[in-house]
């Protein structure tokens, strides 16, 4: 190094300029819109962030889509899932998300997968049809 005096006040001079950038244009005013833009999104990135890493998830696209697996990565504006049914990883934009539920179901009579809530459902059913023939068939006899 010839001129280290130079070298050093080359780097206060840009250090300054940058601070003084900085301060003239704050980043909360430039993330504000963007917060504002997909209230829904904010929503379900929320619900993926609680569910967390490495979860089980079911997710239901606005276009009728649905994945179910287990959830590799959460970034700002998407997720990874590891699709199981696929068998590779999936990324998700939270603005093509219309649900996510936390688990995924088993496979149902046609091969897909079962929403978990609609499972939970159909077996509750299910449960109160067999109990109320099982109480109307003793009541009879």
């Amino acid at each position: 190094m010839q001129h280290p005096i130079l070298i050093v006040s080359i780097c206060l001079v840009m250090m300054t300029a940058s601070a003084q950038t900085s301060l003239a244009f704050p980043a909360q005013e430039a993330t504000k819109p963007a917060a504002n833009a997909h209230p829904k999104s904010d929503k379900i990135k929320r619900q993926v962030r609680k569910i967390g890493t490495a979860a089980k998830i079911t997710v239901e696209l606005t276009s009728t889509r649905d994945y179910h697996g287990t959830i590799k990565w959460i970034d700002e504006d998407s997720f990874q899932i590891d699709e199981v049914d696929l068998n590779k990883v999936v990324t998700v934009n939270y603005d093509e998300v219309k649900k996510v539920y936390e688990g995924y179901g088993g496979k149902g009579i046609n091969g897909h997968r079962v929403n978990p809530k609609k499972g939970i459902i159909a077996v509750a059913i299910f449960a109160g049809v067999l109990a109320t023939v099982l109480i109307v068939g003793k009541v009879g006899y």
